[in-house]
């Protein structure tokens, strides 16, 4: 992570914060497959196969901020880059009793109850 990510390394006073935040909300599902130091090694095998980043900014329009562009075209940006058929799945929100709620809505409830984001 020193050489190839120098912003996230490991262990430096912001990085080791954001480490601890990364596996905690992210690589914890993934720990009956990759140790952490394995999760962190994929991210970075990940990163030197594919630089997701160019290809999406590549694909921006002008009017769309970066993020609403990476949610809104991640999918087809990298069907298209690729030319392989792809399902992406993006969880927006949930439906019950016919009411739609968002997951932002969800998370602050949440937050709300328990205290913390979860």
């Amino acid at each position: 992570m020193q050489t190839s990510w120098p912003t996230l390394a490991c262990p430096s006073v912001n990085g080791s914060k954001f480490c601890s935040h990364e596996w905690d909300k992210h690589g914890t599902c993934s720990e009956y497959v990759l140790d952490q130091h394995a999760y962190f090694e994929a991210g970075l095998n990940l990163k030197d196969k594919i630089d997701l980043l160019q290809i999406l900014k590549n694909s921006v329009k002008s009017l769309m901020t970066f993020k609403v562009a990476y949610i809104l075209l991640g999918g087809s940006v990298l069907q298209n880059h690729f030319n392989k058929r792809m399902k992406i799945y993006y969880v927006t929100g949930i439906e019950p009793n016919g009411k739609s709620y968002s997951l932002c809505n969800i998370t602050e409830t949440i937050r709300g109850v328990v205290g913390f984001e979860v």
